[in-house]
């Protein structure tokens, strides 16, 4: 599609980008002008119209959104197109089903397309709303939705609506003997009563333990021998997490253990188990007390998920606390911040480089796992985070989906490369474009160099010299130059990596007045891994 603005009088043919009004017409997105519209539009004094044109290939908005709404449904879903969203409601009544974590990387596949849903796990009624889908432009590339649709082709319907199936409850409670217990146990009762009332849960039996070893193993043999399978445990006090006796009890019976804590304040103790399809919840202390929707979401998710897995609880949303409480003025404030050092320090930076294809290793090298079960990339990335280096950013880019994923449980900044196949530079001017400027510079660092450690990176951060602003660091070998590269934010501009013959690459010889050099005597900590033989005898390792 190409677009343009034009004066009214030349608009025949041109698709409306928005909506516009005339001579009490309105005329919608991606409406096709005809010649006898834009006489109209020109006597209401519209001088100029913004729009598309159509190109080979292009579709309509509403054709793109019927075909990925298509893809995104599962049984039971159905979809309209009105005023321009597709709109998709539930069939028939059921618990409404949308993974978050999948939605939210559906929003990074192409930036035109916008889906908004209703909570998860929520009961509709059949013409229920659930979801809304919008595309910005008026007309899209059948390529571009083929993309989409393909990155989407690889599992299940994003949006699921499931029958709101009949469970069979039963409640453990834990005795401490303590006087309030009872109190405790009655507000969280009714109020797991009411978080599950459009759910058909039917509470059939009761069990009482006390807080020992025996006991509570003596209840879950009891329990999980009663034809119950949902189980709901409830705490007298606050448990500790992975060291709970509840803990201990609960592994000798259960299959697993997919959740411990959740990250909310007097109260994170949320214990989700399953034992051969029966799920186990071990309700936080106060949950009667927890205004957080976050946990009852937890709570339906393990109760209407088809399977359970440890992914299934990676990302936890953390509760929010209000505002207004003051520290007492009697207390000071710690600072951490303040360095009792009077020498400056360099604050540095790291790009970690994982956008490439590999093509002279035959394979996706970057992904490639060694003997300790991790992908090539991720040595690289473990010793950038280890390291003294602030933030930490890795340029992903072909398969950037799977690398990501490895990146999930780290706190690093990730920055997809779409133009990855033109070379590395596109991916260093990202990364160093995304550094702050409080820092003085930045670690360029490959990521097919899986013998790299923290230490390499911290001694080349040590060279720095703040009393310049152009600095150039490097690792040597017997006077040979090897990645990684620091460079000075006053030559971001010039930045690079060292190639393999780096007498060849002019802007090192440019510079080498402010150059500081760091001689390794491992060369093997130096080595990236280029080329089939060298890829395969780490995959050995």
């Amino acid at each position: 599609m190409k677009y343009q603005e034009c004066p009214t009088s030349q608009a025949a043919g041109m698709v409306l980008a928005t909506a516009i009004s005339a001579g009490g017409k309105t005329y919608a997105k991606g409406y096709k002008l005809k010649q006898s519209d834009v006489l109209a539009i020109k006597v209401a004094g519209i001088k100029s119209i913004y729009g598309a044109e159509y190109e080979d290939g292009d579709i309509e908005y509403q054709t793109a959104l019927t075909q990925i709404g298509a893809v995104i449904c599962a049984k039971g879903l159905g979809y309209t197109i009105e005023d321009g969203v597709l709109n998709i409601a539930a069939a028939q009544d059921g618990v409404f089903v949308v993974d978050e974590n999948r939605l939210n990387k559906f929003h990074s596949f192409n930036d035109n397309v916008i889906l908004n849903t209703i909570n998860s796990y929520h009961t509709v009624k059949s013409g229920d709303i659930v979801a809304k889908m919008e595309i910005l432009p008026p007309l899209l590339a059948q390529t571009e939705v083929d993309d989409l649709i393909f990155r989407l082709s690889g599992n299940t319907a994003l949006l699921t609506l499931q029958e709101n199936k009949k469970h069979t409850g039963a409640v453990i409670y834990i005795h401490s003997k303590d006087k309030n217990e009872d109190a405790v146990f009655t507000s969280a009762y009714m109020r797991l009563l009411t978080a599950l009332a459009d759910y058909k849960i039917d509470f059939k039996r009761e069990f009482n333990a006390e807080y020992n070893t025996d006991s509570l193993r003596n209840i879950f043999y009891q329990a999980f021998n009663s034809g119950m399978n949902l189980f709901f445990v409830m705490m007298p006090f606050q448990g500790i997490g992975r060291n709970d006796l509840i803990v201990q009890a609960l592994k000798e019976y259960v299959d697993e253990i997919y959740n411990y804590t959740i990250p909310v304040l007097g109260s994170g103790d949320l214990i989700i188990a399953e034992k051969g399809g029966r799920r186990v919840i071990v309700l936080p202390y106060r949950y009667a007390e927890i205004d957080t929707p976050e946990v009852n979401k937890i709570i339906w998710q393990t109760i209407f998920s088809e399977h359970l897995s440890l992914s299934s609880f990676n990302h936890k949303k953390s509760a929010i606390i209000s505002l207004g409480d003051r520290i007492d003025e009697n207390k000071k404030l710690v600072m951490p911040n303040v360095s009792k050092s009077s020498t400056a320090k360099a604050s540095v930076g790291a790009v970690v480089l994982a956008a490439g294809q590999s093509r002279r290793a035959g394979t996706t090298k970057l992904l490639v796992e060694g003997k300790d079960g991790l992908p090539m990339f991720m040595h690289a990335v473990n010793a950038a985070v280890a390291s003294n280096a602030k933030p930490v950013f890795v340029i992903t880019g072909h398969r950037h989906e799977e690398l990501e994923e490895w990146l999930q449980k780290l706190d690093v900044n990730i920055i997809y490369n779409p133009a990855y196949e033109t070379g590395v530079r596109t991916s260093i001017q990202l990364g160093l474009k995304a550094m702050p400027s409080a820092c003085d510079g930045a670690i360029l660092l490959p990521a097919d160099m899986p013998n790299i450690t923290s230490s390499e990176l911290n001694k080349l951060i040590g060279k720095m010299d703040l009393s310049t602003p152009k600095n150039l660091c490097f690792l040597t070998h017997k006077g040979v130059k090897y990645n990684p590269v620091l460079w000075s934010k006053a030559l971001y501009d010039k930045a690079d990596l060292i190639p393999e013959n780096s007498a060849y690459r002019v802007v090192f010889a440019e510079h080498a007045d402010y150059s500081h050099h760091l001689e390794i005597k491992d060369e093997n900590i130096l080595k990236d891994l280029n080329f089939p033989n060298e890829v395969k005898e780490y995959a050995k390792k």
